[in-house]
Parts: C-alpha cells; sequence; structure tokens
C-alpha cells in the first residue's frame, strides 16, 4: 500500500519539525509534506495553501483556511502528487510516539476504506458546521467527524476536491457559511457510497479537546491536543476556562478535573489553573458590586 502523510500547520517551527522526525521512522521523508497556510517558499516537500489557492480553481477567502478546511490541504499534496493510494493528514499537536506510530500504521495496512477518522457518527442539528452543509446539501444525511488525523483516499480526494470547487464557484456564498473539514468530507463521502471507518487506535480516551503535556502522556496513546511545555497547556486550558467563566461557572470545575485526569493527576498544573480561576472570579465579583 502506497501512503504519505501531510503535516497541516501555518508556518514550520519546532513542533512541526519533531513530529515530521517521529513520523520518519515510518515513513520515507519523501513521503512527508509539509502544507502550510503561509506563504511560504515551496519545495519538493514544503507546499503553500495560499499559492495553491491562486493557482487553481478554488476561490475560497477563508482565513486560516488549512486549520477550519483542512481538507484543502490534501488537495494541494494530491496537485503535487497524485501517485499514492492513500494520503493521511495529521495536526501538529497531535503526540505520537513509536508505539503509537506502530498501532497507527498497522490499523492503516488492515484497513482499505475511503475514509478513516476519529469519532465518526451522525451529526446533531445543534452543532454549528450542520447548517453551513444542509444550506447547500438539503437532501444529505449529516455526518461529522474529528479531523486532526485523517486518512483519505486517492479516489476520495478527487471527488471531494471536484465538490469543493463547484461551491466555492458560488461567488455570493458567505465565508461564515462555507462548511469546514470535518462536516464536508464526512457528509460528502459517506452520501456518495465512499467507505469509512474509525479509528480504533484513537478510542484510548486521550484524543480529545482537553489540553496535554507531552510526558503526562501514557507510552502507546496517540494523543491530541499536545504541548511540549506547560506555558502552552496552561495557556490553552485557560482560553477555555476564561470562556466557561462567561458561560457557566459551574463547569469550571468539572473542566480543571477533566483537565486533572487527562494529564495523569498532575498538581502543579491544576494549581495553576485553580489559581488562575480563582483570579478571574474575584475580578468579575469585584465588577458586578460596584
Amino acid at each position: 500500500m502506497n501512503e504519505c502523510i501531510i503535516i497541516r500547520c501555518i508556518n514550520i517551527g519546532k513542533r512541526e519539525t519533531s513530529l515530521s522526525r517521529m513520523l520518519s521512522k515510518y515513513f520515507n521523508e519523501k513521503d512527508i509534506y509539509f502544507v502550510c497556510d503561509d506563504g511560504v517558499v515551496e519545495s519538493s516537500q514544503v507546499l503553500s495553501l495560499k499559492h495553491f489557492l491562486k493557482t487553481h480553481s478554488l476561490k475560497v477567502d477563508v482565513p486560516k483556511l488549512g486549520w477550519r478546511c483542512g481538507d484543502h490541504c490534501f488537495y494541494r499534496a494530491y496537485d503535487n502528487n497524485n501517485t499514492y493510494d492513500y494520503y493521511w493528514l495529521i495536526e501538529p499537536d497531535v503526540y505520537i510516539d513509536e508505539i503509537g506510530l506502530t498501532n497507527l500504521t498497522k490499523e492503516s495496512k488492515l484497513k482499505k476504506h475511503d475514509l478513516l477518522i476519529n469519532n465518526l457518527r451522525i451529526a446533531p442539528a445543534s452543532w454549528y458546521w450542520y447548517k453551513t452543509y444542509k444550506m447547500h446539501f438539503p437532501s444529505d444525511k449529516i455526518y461529522m467527524g474529528f479531523f486532526p488525523l485523517v486518512r483519505l483516499s486517492a479516489k476520495a480526494i478527487e471527488f471531494a476536491y471536484e465538490e469543493r470547487k463547484k461551491l466555492s464557484s458560488n461567488h455570493t456564498l458567505n465565508v461564515e457559511l462555507y462548511p469546514n473539514d470535518e462536516v464536508f468530507i464526512t457528509s460528502k463521502l459517506l452520501n456518495n457510497s465512499f467507505s469509512a471507518s474509525t479509528l480504533e487506535c484513537l478510542e484510548q480516551g486521550y484524543f480529545n479537546l482537553v489540553s496535554k503535556y507531552y510526558k503526562n502522556v501514557p507510552k502507546g496513546v496517540i494523543s491530541h491536543p499536545t504541548f511540549y511545555t506547560y506555558n502552552e497547556v496552561i495557556e490553552k486550558c485557560l482560553f477555555d476556562i476564561n470562556k466557561l467563566i462567561e458561560k457557566d461557572r459551574e463547569q469550571v470545575v468539572s473542566f480543571i478535573s477533566r483537565c486533572f485526569n487527562q494529564n495523569q493527576g498532575d498538581s502543579y498544573l491544576r494549581q495553576k489553573l485553580i489559581e488562575h480561576t480563582n483570579v478571574v472570579i474575584r475580578k468579575l465579583n469585584a465588577l458586578e458590586n460596584l
């Protein structure tokens, strides 16, 4: 089975380079590509999404397109080299060690599906991206999946690319209503007789939206999102906590508990999150008492 892997990113930094080194333990270096949102200077393995949009039939003005609509990274890589049977796409904040990489590649060899994705399911109507797809394709059943690590077949990419071109040719399209990758790929493929399967190696409880410090990830577990410094983890968690404080303070305790559990009972991280939360709540209480 001939396959490559695409690291989707804004630009290439330490995290992307570290991930590439780990991936090279299975993939040949010539089969590892960086597809960048920034206008990078292209080379054999470094590809620019901005340059691709300018030279191809995708008239899309979506900020951070590679992050919101990562399927465009598939189209860029496929346009560069269409000789692979399967194309993987991975985000830089996915943490994977040699054991996890072995488990992933073993599962990949056993599955010939057009789509491999985590948490594939029917989407609820309350999901924001539901309406962005439904308004364009009202007769389709709508699906969703988790996109940090995905595999597509070459024929699935060809089909999805043509469908994206049709959609982007609508010049009256509001970019806010341009379907994201999770709804577009899953729904388009499953409504058009493509085969799909979930990635079982990601179902170990660490592939979600709770930030983890890399040293807290158990061996062999593929984790997302994962960071190499405490400051990054704390920054990401505090961003979520601040949103919860504004909406529902009762959920803050539950969120901190999830962070604590996902980080193997890391008391330092828990204390930092509690300290920040208490400071923010005291400030809000003071404002409310004015």
